[in-house]
């Protein structure tokens, strides 16, 4: 597939990486950003299991990419690491440069109100459980979790922490679209009414 050129501020680089995890095709990706550059191998929502993988896995979450490109591979991978893991491994030490929090703060603001799968992803200390919990709860309520809110915070250590949560779950697929969420429930409604109606009409 051929090369895709990226901003030097933009999140495409993590739709990418949602979309080869749910992939069953295996992909190497090469990534080149600010005075970097890494690969990337993925087969079906895992990773090769080595330090170089978790070094790209952080590169790609902390700084902008700038290029990448990607293949499709037959390679086999002797001993995959599952996705939630390395992710888990790449936030450990997850730190951003003085600009980069500001502008992904903004930008994963205009994601609409979520709620997360019943998934626990994050079991690194005891204060990123704390907050990936606050998500969750705040997810419960009727419209769901304000993005925007969750990253509101006066502390710049705080904010990084709640970036990170915020892009792991984004790149797993762990939020679910509120709005997706309603419509559902109206269209399991209007069926019922359907059935109600016929079974009235007997």
């Amino acid at each position: 597939m051929p090369a895709q050129d990226q901003g030097n501020f933009d999140i495409k680089h993590l739709d990418l990486l949602r979309k080869l995890l749910t992939s069953q095709d295996a992909y190497i990706i090469n990534l080149q950003g600010d005075n970097w550059a890494a690969k990337l191998t993925i087969q079906r929502g895992s990773f090769d299991q080595d330090d170089t993988c978790i070094s790209t896995l952080k590169h790609a979450m902390e700084k902008p990419i700038t290029h990448f490109s990607w293949d499709r591979t037959s390679t086999s991978i002797t001993m995959p690491l599952d996705a939630q893991t390395a992710f888990r491994r790449a936030v450990a030490d997850f730190s951003l440069d003085k600009v980069r929090p500001v502008y992904l703060q903004t930008i994963l603001s205009r994601l609409p109100p979520v709620r997360l799968k019943p998934t626990i992803i994050f079991r690194l200390n005891a204060e990123d459980f704390r907050q990936y919990q606050l998500l969750y709860q705040m997810g419960l309520a009727d419209n769901g979790a304000s993005i925007r809110e969750f990253l509101n915070v006066p502390d710049r250590e705080l904010l990084i922490q709640r970036l990170k949560i915020i892009i792991v779950c984004y790149c797993l697929s762990l939020f679910q679209s509120v709005e997706a969420k309603k419509k559902e429930v109206v269209k399991e409604m209007t069926v019922a009414e359907r059935i109600m109606q016929r079974l009235r009409g007997l």
